[in-house]
């Protein structure tokens, strides 16, 4: 029997395998015999059909990503005030297997090389090329992907300061692929992505600040706050992180250390920090809440 076939027959039992569904799958529909990973008797499955069941998991649920940079993620490496790295995504085959599953590393090197095995392609290896379950290959769960959203917004960005002041079909297009059901999504810890503002809000109000160097031009902005601190008119505007050069946008802030951090107040300047009332419900999206969105539920099919 060669190795391939001797690790098809090899058995896990369902106290090895972490993963709820998978779990009690193996105890109520396993075979009785001896697991060759714990060495105790019990339900057990075999590798292969371990396999097999990881092999449609991660059809539905799992996509192997790329070894390069997106034509996208190209330009943010050459944007040099990103200061973006780029790193392949994901986890290499077998610790994939291992999250999926939640097994120990030997059963899922060992699934991995059945499965590899069963996509081998001589052709591929002779030029080098990546096939599916290589052990040099790198998984990641479909579904919400926030570095993609990065180099969509990105993209976006550029189209506005280059191209065009106006929303094309382009940026709306872009626009609906990176909102699209973004309401719906959660945090890990339960948080929603898109949160509300307003009155009777956490955050009811923002802060925003201008620093002053000239005396006579702070008593001015006490005197006309709603005009020396609001969005500056639009032959003022310059440009920032979300707007070109001619574009108002309003910056607020959460509190007013962080609004006073934002303006970078020459040292012996003045800084005037206004609080603005939101009157209206406002929706918002949270950025930081996009590495932590959760996707629930087993991968593992009966």
């Amino acid at each position: 029997m060669s190795d391939i076939g001797q690790l098809k027959t090899k058995r896990i039992c369902f106290d090895c395998v972490g993963e709820t569904y998978l779990e009690d799958l193996i105890a109520n529909q396993g075979t009785h015999g001896q697991c060759d990973y714990c060495g105790q008797p019990g339900q057990t499955f075999t590798i292969a059909e371990m396999a097999d069941r990881i092999e449609t998991a991660f059809e539905q649920h799992y996509e192997r990503t790329s070894e390069h940079p997106s034509d996208l993620e190209l330009m943010m490496l050459k944007d040099k005030e990103l200061n973006y790295e780029w790193e392949r995504e994901g986890f290499p085959t077998v610790y994939a297997i291992c999250g999926a599953a939640l097994i120990g590393e030997q059963p899922a090197r060992d699934i991995q090389e059945v499965l590899a095995d069963r996509y081998a392609d001589w052709e591929s290896m002779k030029i080098g090329d990546e096939t599916e379950f290589d052990a040099g290959a790198c998984y990641a769960e479909k579904g919400p992907n926030p570095r993609e959203w990065q180099a969509q917004w990105f993209l976006f960005e550029e189209k506005l300061k280059t191209e065009t002041r106006f929303f094309s079909r382009d940026a709306a297009a872009t626009l609906e692929v990176i909102f699209k059901d973004i309401s719906h999504l959660q945090t890990r810890d339960g948080r929603h992505v898109v949160i509300d503002a307003g009155p009777g809000t956490q955050h009811s109000a923002f802060y925003r600040a201008r620093s002053f160097e000239a005396d006579s031009d702070l008593q001015d902005a006490l005197v006309y706050p709603e005009q020396r601190l609001g969005t500056p008119p639009s032959q003022k505007a310059r440009d920032g992180r979300m707007n070109a050069r001619g574009i108002a946008v309003f910056y607020g802030a959460s509190d007013p250390a962080a609004a006073i951090a934002e303006v970078r107040p020459p040292v012996g300047s003045k800084v005037l920090v206004g609080r603005f009332e939101v009157i209206a419900p406002l929706r918002l999206l949270d950025l930081r809440a996009l590495d932590r969105i959760r996707l629930s539920g087993s991968k593992l099919p009966d």
